[in-house]
């Protein structure tokens, strides 16, 4: 583009200039030939009468020196010669001047040279940095390509280890507690820090931990339910509740145990629309070298939590259907102690309780629908409920006042829950009439 300007300037100049001389030539040439024409115009009419005097008598000297003088004045030969004169040192000037243009012009014409060479330089240059640019960009595209695609199937093969590894350890797990045992143990391949949770109550007692550095025992860590914390949204809600801190993000009213995770989780354990834990993990003390690890983490975490559930939810239909097996023989096959080591914990009683009110509501349901009474249902889903209480205190470990109340807290809820249907009006007028007799 310097180039074709400079080249523009210097054509520009060069008409200018060509042009200029010409006008100026012209314009004097034309006015010396006017002059010109005139003096021979004077000169022919001074000749023409010189002719005719010469061809008449001489005149009286007197009258041929006054011929001479009207001859000179007419003619005003010293006026040509004073205007022949200016018009040599115009064109002197005019000489000069084209002289000085022609250099000016050379001049242009060097510097437009200098110009074009130091241009084709500088191009030359910019193309060569250019060129060793691309070539450190592509070396460096290449790179980025390689460090990602060693990230991606670091971040992808071993969570997929890992998930298989976890898997095949619930699959072996044949109690609650061992379940959750496995699931705390399996997040906590993937974050630094995880902890289960009871639900007691308006609040969350803590039963087991990984990586955590309590003063105390876990146990004696109690959240509330009544907070804005990750933990009471997934107890509320019964969903996983995940945080991915930003750049002007509040974590402290979220996280309740501090630090600067790139993820945290809290994630319920739902059987049956019983909550039997809540899990909270972190990665807070976890280095990270990409932004989608703590992402992949969430769904490693949330792979887990429902692969967990439907392990518990078949756990829960072997024990229904073993504790059905119990009722229907005449004698106790088996001792209860069988039972007692899974139901004994916490968990398992929360879901010995869902499961004795899931089969009151099932037989009170079978029942109206072959035809009984509301009075014959009645009756037996009192019976129903006297015989759950029975069995649900005889799992109860001597001394566990908090758990004793497991079945009616569940008996309560199921009764909301059901509060447009005859079972659950019938239930609540059962747990109403309980309740003195079990706070005597």
């Amino acid at each position: 583009m310097a180039d074709l300007r400079l080249t523009e300037l210097q054509e520009w100049a060069t008409d200018e200039a060509a042009a200029l001389v010409t006008r100026s030539a012209h314009a004097r040439s034309d006015t010396i030939l006017r002059e010109v024409e005139a003096v021979r115009k004077a000169f022919e009419s001074a000749a023409r009468s010189i002719e005719a005097a010469l061809k008449t008598p001489p005149p009286p000297s007197e009258e041929i020196g006054g011929f001479v003088e009207r001859l000179t004045a007419h003619v005003g030969l010293d006026a040509i010669r004073t205007q022949l004169q200016e018009r040599d040192a115009a064109n002197r000037r005019l000489g000069e001047l084209l002289t000085q243009t022609q250099a000016e012009l050379e001049a242009a014409r060097s510097e437009l040279n200098a110009e074009r060479v130091r241009a084709e330089a500088a191009r030359v240059e910019a193309a060569q940095v250019q060129r060793e640019f691309e070539a450190a960009l592509d070396e460096l595209r290449q790179e980025h390509v390689t460090v990602i695609g060693e990230q991606a199937v670091t971040w992808t093969s071993l969570p997929l280890d890992e998930l298989l590894t976890v898997f095949h350890a619930l699959g072996k797990a044949t109690t609650i507690p061992e379940v959750l045992t496995t699931l705390v143990n399996g997040i906590a391949r993937e974050f630094s820090r995880v902890a289960l949770f009871d639900v007691h109550g308006s609040g969350l007692k803590g039963a087991r931990q990984v990586g955590f550095d309590f003063p105390n025992d876990i146990s004696k860590v109690v959240i509330p339910l009544s907070g804005d914390s990750l933990l009471a949204r997934a107890t509320k809600t019964g969903r996983l509740e995940a945080f991915f801190p930003g750049p002007h993000s509040d974590a402290a009213g979220l996280i309740p145990f501090g630090g600067v995770p790139a993820c945290a989780l809290a994630i319920p354990i739902i059987v049956q629309g019983m909550t039997v834990g809540v899990i909270y993990a972190d990665d807070a003390d976890r280095a990270e070298f990409t932004p989608g690890a703590a992402q992949a983490r969430a769904k490693y975490a949330e792979l887990l939590q429902r692969h967990t559930v439907l392990v518990l939810l078949r756990i829960w239909v072997e024990q229904a259907a073993r504790a059905k097996a119990e009722r229907e023989q005449p004698a106790p096959a088996e001792p209860k102690t069988a039972v007692r080591t899974d139901a004994g914990s916490r968990t398992g009683l929360r879901l010995l309780a869902l499961r004795l009110a899931d089969e009151l509501e099932r037989e009170y349901t079978a029942g109206a629908e072959v035809g009984r009474t509301r009075q014959q249902c009645q009756q037996r889903l009192a019976e129903g409920t006297e015989r759950a209480r029975q069995l649900y205190a005889a799992r109860v470990p001597p001394g566990s006042s908090d758990a004793a109340t497991l079945l009616e807290e569940h008996l309560a809820t199921v009764a909301r829950a059901r509060s447009q249907t005859n079972f659950g009006r019938d239930l609540a007028t059962l747990i109403v009439r309980y309740r003195p007799v079990a706070n005597s």
